[in-house]
This record gives C-alpha cells, sequence and structure tokens, in this order.
C-alpha cells in the first residue's frame, strides 16, 4: 500500500469534499508532482494525467475502496489526496488510519445524512471528529474554527488548527473551498501563481449547480448541493421569488432524512407549484406533491411547460443528472 507520498491529503466535512479535492489535483499538477486524488461523490472518480477515470463498483459504496486504491497507487506517487467517504460516525477514522494524513481539510459540518450525524452542527461535528487525526494539522472555515465546541474539541485532539476566510471574489460554494484549497497547497509549499492559475482553468464538475435553459423553460440545477443550508443559500443567490418558481424536489426512498429535512421548506415556502419525482414520498402530505417521470423527455416537458424551475434533492438517483448530460451534449433534442 503506497502511503510514503510526501504529501497526503484527507478531505472530510458535510458538503464541498469533491470540489475541494478536484481543486487540490489541479494545484498539485500544476506544479508539475506526481498526484492522484479520488474523489467518492456524484460518480466515484480517480483523477491523474488530466483526466478524470470512473472508479467501477460491484457492490455499493465501501470504505474499504481506500485501501484497495492505496494498494494500487504507483511507487512514485508523491501526492495523495482523497474524501474521507466514510457516513458512520463509527468509520470515520478508517481514513486517518490508514492514509495517515499530512494534512486533514474539514470543509464544514452542515446538517446532512442527519439519521447519522443529527440535526445540528454541534452533532455533525461530533459525528465527523473520528476523521480528524490526534495531533493533526487541520484547515478549516475560520467560522467553524471559533466555535466553542471546534476549540474543545482542538485542544483534546492536539489538533493545529489553520483557519481561513472566505474569498468574496471566488463565487457560489468556491468562496469558501478555493482558501481551503489554497492554504493546503501554501503549507505544502506550491507555487502560489501556478495554484491560482490553475483554479481559474479547473473547469465545473459535471453536477456543479448551473442555470440550464430547457425549451422555454429554465433549471436551476441544484440536486448535488444535498443539504437544505447550502441549497437555500444557491437559491437565495438567483434572487427568484418563490412564487415564480416551480419546486422539483428529487427523492430517493433511502435518503428520508434528506426529505425530512428539506419538509418545511417544501411545504411552507410559497412555490407557484412544487412536483416530487424519483421515488414516492414516504411523508403522507407530500404525497400529492408526487409526479412520475419515466423519461428525460417528460422531465424536459415538465420543465417547458412550468417555466422557471429550481431542482434540489438528490442528483445521481433517477434522471436529474442523466438530463443535465444530455441537454449539454445535445442528444436530448427539445
Amino acid at each position: 500500500m503506497n502511503i510514503n507520498a510526501k504529501i497526503r491529503i484527507s478531505v472530510t466535512g458535510s458538503r464541498g469534499k469533491s470540489s475541494v479535492v478536484r481543486l487540490l489535483h489541479s494545484a498539485f499538477s500544476s506544479c508539475g508532482l506526481e498526484c492522484r486524488s479520488r474523489i467518492t461523490g456524484v460518480i466515484p472518480r480517480e483523477l491523474y494525467a488530466g483526466e478524470e477515470y470512473p472508479i467501477l463498483r460491484a457492490a455499493c459504496a465501501n470504505v474499504a475502496e481506500l485501501k484497495w486504491w492505496l494498494c494500487q497507487l504507483p511507487a512514485d506517487t508523491q501526492a495523495i489526496i482523497s474524501e474521507n467517504s466514510a457516513i458512520s460516525p463509527e468509520l470515520q477514522s478508517v481514513c486517518p488510519d490508514i492514509m495517515a494524513p499530512t494534512i486533514t481539510v474539514l470543509t464544514n459540518t452542515n446538517p446532512d445524512h442527519t439519521a447519522q450525524w443529527g440535526n445540528d452542527e454541534e452533532s455533525v461535528l461530533y459525528s465527523l471528529s473520528g476523521a480528524l487525526p490526534n495531533g493533526g494539522t487541520i484547515i478549516l472555515p475560520e467560522t467553524l474554527a471559533n466555535r466553542w465546541d471546534m476549540r474543545l474539541l482542538a485542544r483534546k485532539k492536539k489538533l493545529n488548527l489553520a483557519p481561513v476566510k472566505e474569498m468574496r471574489e471566488f463565487k457560489s460554494h468556491l468562496s469558501i473551498n478555493v482558501p481551503l484549497a489554497l492554504e493546503a497547497c501554501k503549507i505544502s509549499g506550491l507555487n502560489i501563481d501556478k495554484v491560482l492559475c490553475s483554479f481559474n482553468a479547473l473547469k465545473p464538475d459535471i453536477a456543479d449547480s448551473s442555470l440550464l435553459i430547457v425549451g422555454s423553460g429554465e433549471l436551476a440545477f441544484a440536486f448535488s448541493i444535498n443539504d437544505i443550508k447550502s441549497t437555500k443559500d444557491y437559491f437565495h443567490t438567483l434572487k427568484w421569488l418563490p412564487a415564480d418558481t416551480t419546486l422539483i424536489y428529487n427523492h430517493r426512498h433511502d435518503r428520508w432524512d434528506r426529505l425530512k429535512a428539506f419538509d418545511d421548506w417544501i411545504s411552507q415556502n410559497g412555490w407557484k407549484r412544487i412536483h416530487i419525482i424519483g421515488d414516492i414520498p414516504f411523508l403522507p402530505h407530500l404525497f400529492k406533491y408526487y409526479t412520475k417521470i419515466k423519461s428525460l423527455e417528460s422531465m424536459a416537458n415538465l420543465i417547458t411547460s412550468a417555466g422557471r424551475c429550481f431542482g434540489c434533492g438528490n442528483t445521481v438517483y433517477g434522471l436529474p443528472l442523466a438530463f443535465k448530460l444530455a441537454l449539454e451534449d445535445g442528444t436530448l433534442k427539445i
């Protein structure tokens, strides 16, 4: 197993892990290092040699995948960057135990996976605490570093905190993800001019939030955001009124806790219309909003007839991501 690389970075947190890994990989590669990286979000991928290669799984996601991935890395790998993909609090320490990271990035503690992590940021931090190795260097947002529970955890585990401030010149989620990645690059001794150039040149990920024109309608594609706070923040950036907007929530039956977290926002926000697609919602009062969408064409028809739509919930399950990719590559004709 290759854990002899000089630089080993683990990225944990509720949101933004894949984004930070992609930023870091771009930076290390642009500075001439032999870098291998792994993201486990929407589509699990390995990053190397300027390309992204899907990790083909025979079964569901498993924390043992990290050990397998490390075992097949070339001996000349100089930098290793990986998401900590564990969900269970009991398994958070698997990544640092196996990988022995030289740096850990903690993106945020926004509530998500509430069945496992709880409903508030304090509970999320407690659940993710195993991902922060004793005595480790932890890069994190300044707002999180200043919280009492984070300070207490830092003293208990003798963590070296490296807080960063938002960079407002970068839009949306990049305003915090860029400074997190930048700090890791500074600690690693990279050329910062080259790093910033690589950040600016990095193309959006396939599931990044974006505004899609669909015939006479438009879809704010936010299915990949997942947590309610970040979803609300993105909606506010659009400056759309709920009364003029049709909400499309893509439900996944094994993510019932996410639907529960979104419930009040779905039910009480005064939307023009509400459509819940994917699996049938388990909450009885939301059943009336269930809309069975079987094809990309029917998804397009829904958006075209609705006008302005905001999509959220789950992206890789069912139609949303397939719809976005088909629309962008022209295989879906509107």
